[in-house]
């Protein structure tokens, strides 16, 4: 491989981290929230969100009633209803439309999300008590079905960070 095409690998590889660090934040909390080191309030709690906090959801559960975000170096699970997700222009309510959105669904296995993320927290010490307790029971959470595509733009709670169109 020659200089030139160094450079260009090089400049290539810079453009996708600029792509990857403008979608970074794609969703903002509707409400104050509370971020934790599982997807359920009974997992230890990681940081408390104010309203209208950047995240970038890497994924949520398969009934999407829990997102996997990244906010501020941190990590950890908040509840979707508290989300919503940056669409042409506005926000749309991210359990509504996160599969037209193409957000993965993700799986929570303890042992590995708290080794990459939580070891130098003081609860990582009782990881093993985590590991073999019942793991909660999720349900989607009320309010619209999933969609399979993303409202049109003219629709006015588009627009604003309501998870529920008005009325």
């Amino acid at each position: 491989m020659g200089t030139p095409d160094c450079v260009r690998l090089l400049f290539g590889v810079c453009l996708l981290g600029l792509s990857a660090a403008a979608a970074a934040q794609n969703a903002v909390t509707t409400q104050p929230v509370s971020v934790y080191a599982g997807p359920d309030d009974s997992y230890p709690p990681v940081a408390q969100l104010d309203a209208d906090s950047p995240v970038q959801v890497m994924g949520c559960l398969d009934d999407w009633s829990w997102c996997d975000v990244v906010f501020a170096d941190n990590r950890g699970w908040v509840y979707a209803p508290n989300v919503t997700y940056q669409y042409d222009g506005g926000y749309v309510p991210l359990y509504t439309y996160a599969p037209s959105l193409g957000i993965p669904v993700v799986q929570f296995t303890i042992g590995d999300y708290w080794g990459r993320y939580y070891h130098a927290r003081p609860w990582y010490a009782q990881r093993d008590e985590w590991l073999h307790r019942e793991p909660p029971r999720h349900h989607r959470p009320p309010g619209p079905p999933d969609q399979a595509r993303c409202p049109r733009r003219s629709w006015p709670w588009v627009t604003s960070r309501s998870t529920s169109p008005p009325g």
